[in-house]
């Protein structure tokens, strides 16, 4: 990206994320002309979407352990509208306890950082089966 200043002005880039944002370093602009270092980031890692979930184990992501039961691109969703997702393939990973109280669902971007939704209305639904001898739960995301 290049940014271009008339003479006598600045653009001080060191005071939030915002130079990520335009693909600058945390510094401040005082050229007539300023080319940025990195590329935008436009989407913020939004652009992916991670569905977590605290009871499952042997999930694995990107070949490392994860929590995540679902992700999805946001590409083809639409800002302010509300949408319905399933996986286009259900599996079944083991739970890791041997009760259940409570459960813990969160939304992450592609870099893992929670994502607000503005309190939004979220729903998600689950499917548990019982499998093997010791009537052990497995869990999936629909």
């Amino acid at each position: 990206m290049i940014i271009t200043l008339d003479t006598d002005y600045r653009l001080d880039l060191t005071k939030s994320n915002f130079n990520n944002l335009i693909g600058f370093d945390k510094e401040i602009l005082d050229n007539e002309v300023n080319i940025g270092s990195k590329t935008p980031d436009v989407s913020e890692h939004t652009d992916v979407l991670n569905i977590h979930c605290d009871l499952i184990r042997n999930s694995s992501v990107n070949g490392e352990e994860s929590d995540i039961i679902f992700s999805f691109g946001t590409g083809t969703l639409r800002a302010s509208y509300n949408f319905a997702l399933e996986p286009r393939r259900i599996i079944f990973n083991p739970i890791n306890r041997t009760g259940i109280s409570s459960i813990r669902i969160y939304v992450t971007d592609g870099l893992r950082r929670p994502v607000y939704l503005n309190h939004a209305d979220t729903a998600f639904s689950l499917i548990l089966k019982r499998v093997g001898k010791n009537s052990r739960i497995q869990i999936t995301s629909k």
